[in-house]
């Protein structure tokens, strides 16, 4: 049987839904979404999509996240770390990351109307920044054709990567490998390469987050987290207790809130290694997510270090924007289950 058929056919048999309760009974599923947007928005056309879904495709997930699973708050999860409770059988945290202006715009409403809980992680520095992260431009600039062969050349080679002679053309991946050359520079040679193709790279759209959304958003029952103060990834900042520290008094100062209420940290770009984890705990951190692909184990409590999952738009959509139930649920049930720390 074809895989594609196979999948369908254990889901609608049922029998994926009866290895989930058995197999998954005693797990915490954190899901990591990014951006979330309607294809009549600007921003859709230019939108990075390995990181973005639909508001139709985000509604429908969420729907079928109701039926298999038990949503849970933050706060849930951090008592059940404290040992203070037990989480509910098949238990599911829903994250952001980043601070996407569009979270506010079309996540936040579906969330209201479905009156499910999530956890948002925020950049500090780019509350009330307009422009997007420079990955986003890129990818912005090189799908709306501004961004070319010839550009992408000259800027891998201030960059310190070469490409093939043949490369005439600047496909995705020779843009993902820019991307990453460009992350692995200091803070001020990156800003001293993307200065020079600045009239490229800026669009008049909002992408970030304002203080009033996200103050509307802690109002609507979206706790905020940490997400560093500047999206370096913690492995490469002078000092991770500094970063974490600076977007928790940063993040408390625009909602009006204590810094102890940012208790909680989603690692920039998923990095992260044993001195990160100390220095976060000792940051005042108290649940600290990832982006290792896994089920958390529940057992006795889940632990402080988290693994999240992710996925693309593509991975689990047919040609018309509709949820294939199967895909999905074929990737979340059938994860490791693991206990980072």
């Amino acid at each position: 049987m074809h895989s594609v058929a196979l999948k369908e056919w254990l889901y609608r048999s049922g029998i994926l839904t009866l290895y989930h309760r058995i197999r998954n009974r005693k797990t915490l599923t954190v899901i990591m979404f990014h951006r979330v947007l309607d294809p009549a928005d600007p921003r859709w056309t230019t939108c990075d999509p390995d990181y973005t879904i639909s508001a139709n495709l985000f509604r429908q997930c969420l729907e079928l996240f109701v039926k298999h699973y038990t949503i849970v708050s933050l706060d849930d999860v951090l008592s059940a770390n404290e040992r203070a409770k037990l989480l509910p059988p098949r238990s599911m945290l829903l994250t952001f990351d980043d601070g996407w202006q569009d979270n506010f715009e079309y996540a936040l409403p579906i969330l209201k109307r479905m009156r499910l809980p999530a956890v948002l992680f925020v950049v500090a520095e780019a509350v009330n920044r307009s422009s997007a992260y420079f990955q986003e431009q890129l990818v912005a600039a090189w799908r709306r054709g501004s961004l070319g062969a010839k550009e992408v050349r000259s800027m891998s080679e201030l960059a310190g990567i070469a490409l093939a002679p043949s490369a005439d053309t600047a496909d995705i991946a020779v843009l993902r490998r820019l991307v990453s050359a460009l992350e692995s520079l200091d803070s001020g040679k990156r800003r001293e390469i993307l200065d020079q193709f600045h009239f490229i790279l800026s669009d008049n759209e909002r992408y970030n987050l304002s203080t009033g959304e996200l103050q509307e958003m802690l109002r609507a029952g979206i706790r905020i987290g940490a997400h560093g103060m500047t999206h370096t990834p913690l492995t490469r900042v002078a000092s991770v207790q500094d970063e974490i520290l600076q977007a928790r008094n940063r993040l408390s100062s625009l909602l009006n809130e204590s810094p102890d209420s940012i208790d909680t940290l989603s690692c920039p770009h998923g990095k992260y290694d044993a001195s990160v984890v100390r220095s976060a705990l000792q940051a005042g951190c108290k649940l600290i997510f990832t982006s290792r692909p896994a089920l958390n184990s529940a057992l006795p409590a889940p632990s402080h270090l988290l693994a999240r999952v992710g996925f693309e738009a593509s991975e689990i959509s047919d040609d018309n924007d509709q949820l294939v139930a199967a895909r999905l649920v074929t990737s979340l049930f059938r994860r490791p289950i693991a206990r980072l720390a």
